[in-house]
């Protein structure tokens, strides 16, 4: 007795505080910063927007998503202590969820279960644990079949459905729980012959019901709770809305959710576990897995709902040969620490490194550049929160709640075909996206100047909303085709002084960065500073091993210094990586490398 006591108390530790612990790490949630900018305007407006006061591309359009007391919560969790603050509330509200579902397994399985099970359900809940209000509804869902699980608790949910519908849009789904409860009370009537309480049946649910009337803008709240699923061309376009079924089926949170659904069919096979199978909690776990199998984003629900089955269901198995057993218990404790394992992020605080444009929106923020905002859909969070209400952003992650869909697709899919279009019809003046082919693009379009860029994004100015900030602009360095301006730079030497004097503003704005310092050393090698040269080119090398603008940078300083074995070492690093390369394979054959 008294081990299955620690058993249990290892388990809920395990679940809870090791849940609390394992996502104490940098936010990396895009969406993350959207939120807390509209809790930010709730709080110094002391009121909920109910339309858009953000961008410039919706600007006025009506906005019913909006988890109005999530955001000020989160908000308020930043305002005590910063990230940190938002870190630790947000790991709270995950170990809270993942304790929870703990909880309700050791309700119906043996306590060496619910701890085998446990690095399984916090595989596939923590993957979606991040500063957001659906973090929320991870902890509410919980609680919600845990009072299910009660005698006499399904009449406390509706009170806790009312709290749900202000944090998060996903409140009917509680209410979907407790139809699924009282339908589980007509059958397990009708399988027992005994007297149906119709009162304890669909009381809850009516209260359930008025219970979502309990929001700011209910009917608003109530649209956006179920109007989200809606257009398939879009939700193939965002990760988390995407189906399950279309991830790799190797993915470890798919493998992970798979295992406990194997499970919970072993429990429904195993005779004797069936006879005792609570029919709401298997109602309610095939609900929870026909979305997770179509939307990602619901993959942590499904795990919550179906975990407690799937312990029947290891319980059976255990009670099995010893064979079986073994190879039961050891395939679930594996699976579920290689998944909390595959999704092992940096421990501390603070943002991801190299997840945010930090520089980018540091450079916009210091010079206050003029002109509409032009950035990628996954950033206008972080530059809505960190630029203000002076540059309203061109699109963020409200996605299909805010944003008319036709324009999302732009929107999603920033190419250079559309770039032309977008300008024109936004009458865009300011460009903050990420380093990619648009660099190139802006820096050589007419009107246009490059004034910052880094590894992860770029700013670029239309000139003549901006003369005041004409010395910050690019002449000579053109990080998208250096390697080609080096022999223009070498031959006109004040083009070469130019680069020069250029590459060491460009390092002095992103010390941390690899592309200003590959853009350092071909400056340096242009006016003969070939110590120089070597040492930036090494420097953007060591910032950023993987990059193929730095291992280009010494392939280069390897060429001059007549050094085959190098020259082919990086060139065949390079070519594996961009196969298309002309500057890498020129200088391959002139090299004699193997091809």
């Amino acid at each position: 007795m008294g081990s299955d006591r620690a058993l249990a108390w290892a388990a809920l530790l395990l679940g809870g505080v090791g849940t609390f612990l394992y996502r104490i790490t940098p936010v990396f949630d895009p969406d993350a910063f959207w939120h807390l900018h509209t809790g930010r305007h709730i709080a110094a407006t002391r009121s909920v927007p109910s339309v858009d006061v953000f961008s410039h591309t919706a600007a006025g359009r009506r906005w019913d998503f909006v988890d109005w007391l999530a955001d000020l919560l989160l908000y308020a969790a930043h305002r005590l202590d910063g990230l940190r603050g938002l870190i630790l509330f947000t790991a709270l509200l995950g170990g809270l969820g993942v304790a929870i579902t703990v909880a309700r397994m050791l309700r119906r399985a043996p306590p060496a279960v619910a701890l085998a099970l446990t690095p399984l359900v916090m595989g596939v809940g923590v993957f979606r644990v991040t500063p957001r209000p659906q973090t929320f509804t991870f902890a509410l869902f919980s609680a919600t079949l845990l009072l299910l699980d009660r005698p006499g608790g399904a009449w406390l949910v509706p009170p806790l459905l009312a709290l749900w519908q202000n944090l998060h849009s996903s409140a009917p789904l509680g209410l979907a729980a407790l139809v699924a409860h009282g339908l589980g009370r007509v059958l397990v009537a009708r399988r027992d012959g005994t007297p149906l309480d119709l009162r304890g049946a669909l009381g809850p649910v009516a209260l359930g019901a008025l219970a979502l009337l309990a929001a700011v803008h209910p009917i608003d709240r109530l649209r956006a709770g179920f109007g989200h699923m809606v257009d398939p061309s879009l939700m193939a376009l965002i990760t988390e809305w995407q189906p399950m079924y279309r991830m790799p089926v190797a993915t470890p949170v798919n493998l992970a959710l798979e295992g406990l659904v194997a499970l919970a069919l072993v429990a429904l096979a195993h005779r004797p576990t069936r006879a005792r199978l609570d029919p709401a909690a298997a109602l309610i776990a095939l609900g929870a897995t026909v979305l997770a199998v179509r939307a990602m984003r619901f993959v942590p629900l499904a795990a919550i709902a179906v975990a407690p089955v799937a312990a029947l269901g290891l319980a059976a198995l255990l009670g099995s040969a010893r064979r079986t057993r073994l190879a039961a218990a050891a395939a679930v404790v594996a699976l579920g620490l290689g998944t909390v394992a595959a999704q092992r992020k940096p421990v501390g605080f603070g943002l991801l490194p190299g997840m945010f444009l930090e520089g980018a929106a540091r450079w916009v923020d210091a010079h206050q550049p003029r002109g509409r905002l032009l950035n990628d859909f996954n950033d206008g969070g972080y530059l809505m929160f960190t630029l203000g209400p002076r540059h309203p952003v061109f699109s963020d992650g409200r996605s299909w709640a805010l944003y008319d869909p036709a324009f999302l697709r732009d929107a999603l899919q920033p190419d250079l075909g559309r770039l032309d279009r977008l300008i024109a019809r936004y009458d865009l003046g300011l460009a903050v996206v990420n380093t990619d082919a648009r660099l190139g693009w802006f820096q050589s379009r007419p009107g246009w100047s490059l004034v910052y860029f880094d590894d992860r994004a770029f700013v670029a100015l239309r000139d003549e909303l901006n003369p005041h900030l004409a010395p910050y602009a690019y002449r000579a360095l053109r990080p998208a085709s250096w390697s080609d301006d080096l022999p223009r730079w070498r031959a006109d030497p004040a083009l070469a002084a130019l680069a020069w004097t250029e590459s060491a503003r460009a390092v002095a704005d992103a010390p941390r960065d690899s592309l200003p310092w590959v853009l350092r050393a071909a400056a340096a090698a242009a006016v003969g500073r070939d110590a120089e040269a070597d040492a930036a080119a090494l420097r953007a090398l060591a910032l950023r091993p993987d990059g193929v603008p730095a291992n280009r940078a010494v392939l280069l300083r390897c060429a001059e210094r007549r050094d085959r074995p190098c020259v082919c070492r990086h060139a065949a690093w390079v070519l594996a990586r961009a196969p298309q390369n002309l500057f890498t394979r020129t200088l391959s054959q002139r090299f004699g490398c193997p091809p």
